[in-house]
């Protein structure tokens, strides 16, 4: 019958969809890094430990197949796309976060017995949590939060406004004990030239002993609204973003610099202090410290 798809066609789209989401993304480049001059079992540990596999099969499911074989449809969610009336009635102007879906949660495959996992959310100074969802590998994430950035524009631009977004999960066992899974920050000014918002797959990351490896990611969606009456310019955002990255760099380098002299003095003061245990700490996100090791 014309119009059905055959397991063929969906076999050849499905191959079509992994070569596209390959090169797009530069996965293809990374594999190749990884088969260079190297034994079977060290490509297997380079490519498990990348998350190639699981980068891949968790776009993968955010994509629908068409019935014409390498067709790629987004799943789009237009729910979010206005402001509630009792804020659009205060005449003010608010950063939308909204995010629609949970995805490639690991830790959470197998039945955690009535768990949920909760998203907090932190940013112009402002807290807020969205619903509990069940715990699952692709959590059912419905949450739209509301920053309201009048008094941003009143300081100055939303170009230069520094507060970034924190966004932070956490898990509550049936038993009511709770568990901070992992955390993220996204600069939310990326969405500033983008006339329909920023949407992105933006990658949770682990705490302490799991800190930088990935949790899940989140899809998310950002803009302003009401919309802003004149587009900041693409080469103006990213001149700025640089700017505050050079800035970054500068600052750590003469942390450095300054950390080394400090050094130097302390170890010319006795002979002993070179035996002197010392401990350094480091910040491995917002607020929280852990020591590296005594030197």
């Amino acid at each position: 019958m014309s119009g059905t798809t055959h397991p063929e066609d969906k076999i050849t789209a499905l191959k079509g969809l992994i070569q596209h989401h390959l090169t797009s993304t530069g996965i293809t480049e990374r594999i190749d890094r990884a088969l260079r001059n190297q034994d079977k079992d060290d490509v297997i540990l380079n490519i498990s430990r990348d998350n190639i596999v699981q980068q891949v099969v968790s776009d993968l499911k955010s994509t629908s197949i068409n019935e014409k074989p390498g067709l790629m449809v987004e799943e789009e969610n237009d729910s979010s796309n206005q402001v509630p009336s009792e804020l659009e009635s205060s005449g003010r102007r608010f950063l939308q976060v909204a995010i629609t879906q949970g995805r490639a949660f690991i830790d959470d495959m197998e039945n955690n017995e009535g768990a949920t996992i909760q998203i907090h959310a932190l940013c112009l100074g402002k807290r807020t949590s969205g619903k509990p969802v069940a715990a699952c590998c692709d959590p059912p994430f419905e949450d739209t939060f509301y920053f309201c950035v009048d008094q941003v524009e009143k300081q100055g631009s939303l170009l230069t406004c520094q507060s970034k977004l924190l966004l932070t999960l956490v898990r509550t066992s049936h038993a009511g004990n709770k568990q901070l899974l992992g955390s993220s920050v996204v600069d939310w000014r990326r969405c500033l030239d983008q006339g329909e918002g920023l949407k992105l797959n933006q990658e949770i990351t682990g705490t302490k002993s799991d800190c930088g490896v990935s949790v899940g990611l989140l899809t998310i969606r950002i803009r302003v609204l009401p919309g802003l009456r004149k587009k900041i310019p693409g080469e103006v955002l990213k001149s700025q973003l640089s700017m505050e990255h050079d800035r970054k760099l500068e600052r750590e380098r003469l942390f450095l610099m300054y950390s080394k002299q400090w050094w130097n003095e302390y170890l010319s003061l006795r002979e002993t202090h070179s035996e002197r245990l010392v401990k350094i700490f480091t910040e491995v996100r917002p607020g929280e410290g852990i020591c590296l090791q005594g030197v």
